[in-house]
């Protein structure tokens, strides 16, 4: 029996993952830019619900954000709240 739980993918810059690929904004020391996203920049990191959107992300910003995407699976038990922040 397959584990229950959520798959996300992640935009990083390096082909292998390093911890700071997982930090919060607020951890590697960007601006808070709007207080009403503080939550999100002290304690989240953004993920992608599809390859597909990931990979399209990727490019619109023209790989700024990074070149290689990881696959990040959460168990359903992992305590990891997970909340839609975008407006896409």
């Amino acid at each position: 029996m397959a584990e229950s739980g959520q798959t996300f993918y992640r935009i990083i810059r390096a082909e292998e993952a390093v911890i700071d690929d997982f930090r919060s904004a607020k951890a590697l020391g960007k601006p808070l830019r709007d207080p009403s996203q503080a939550r999100a920049w002290e304690h989240g990191v953004s993920v992608f619900d599809s390859l597909a959107y990931a990979k399209e992300r990727a490019r619109a910003f023209k790989f700024l954000l990074g070149r290689w995407i990881v696959q990040v699976n959460i168990p359903s038990d992992a305590g990891i709240e997970v909340e839609r922040t975008g407006h896409d």
